[in-house]
């Protein structure tokens, strides 16, 4: 159970550093 949860968290913070990258270049793309 454990495991699972562990996976869950990793793939959560996976999305949202996606997230925040084009989140990022999308700011930047603007600026330029």
């Amino acid at each position: 159970m454990a495991n699972n949860i562990k996976i869950e968290v990793e793939s959560l913070l996976k999305s949202i550093l996606i997230l925040i990258k084009v989140i990022f270049i999308g700011q930047t793309t603007i600026i330029l």
